[in-house]
């Protein structure tokens, strides 16, 4: 499905037609009984539906971004978005890291004191750094520190190190 979405786009429809209804309706329904219902059966029922229909809603945005970078703007996002991705656990480490220290008592402890905005924000500007530091490093390296360092233990022996794959 991956590789050729367009073949797969009648099903990648369906599930976000599927996906969306029952992943917002059970969305909807946990909700509605998290307000006033607390510790009653109906919402015990209400977190039942919700976690089954919640992979519904997961699949629903997956084949949404599927659909969207299949398309020729979205081949252009998904080339930008590339080196991060190769880099997945490398960048997943390094925002956690980060972030830890901005937010949390082992840093500055922001957490609560900053509005919502600015935490997105935040967010939104590591990751843009994330982005232009992955390609830099893959343009001089196969793999991100963290995917080399897993390599070698996987494979037990020690991957190129140089040459770059951007």
């Amino acid at each position: 499905m991956l590789s050729d979405v367009s073949r797969h786009a009648p099903l990648l429809r369906r599930l976000q037609w599927a996906g969306f209804t029952a992943g917002t309706a059970g969305g909807l329904l946990w909700a509605h009984a998290g307000h006033g219902y607390s510790g009653t059966a109906y919402q015990l029922v209400a977190v039942a539906v919700d976690m089954l229909t919640a992979p519904l809603l997961a699949a629903a945005y997956a084949a949404t971004v599927l659909r969207i970078l299949a398309r020729p703007r979205g081949r252009r996002a998904a080339a930008a978005l590339a080196p991060a991705g190769r880099m997945a656990l490398t960048n997943y480490l390094g925002q956690s890291l980060v972030l830890a220290l901005v937010f949390t008592g082992y840093g500055t402890a922001l957490v609560g004191r900053v509005p919502p905005a600015l935490v997105a924000l935040t967010a939104l500007a590591l990751f843009a750094l994330q982005l232009v530091l992955s390609r830099w490093w893959l343009a001089r390296h196969p793999y991100g520190p963290v995917e080399w360092a897993l390599r070698t233990l996987t494979l037990a022996r020690r991957p190129r190190w140089k040459g770059g794959s951007v």
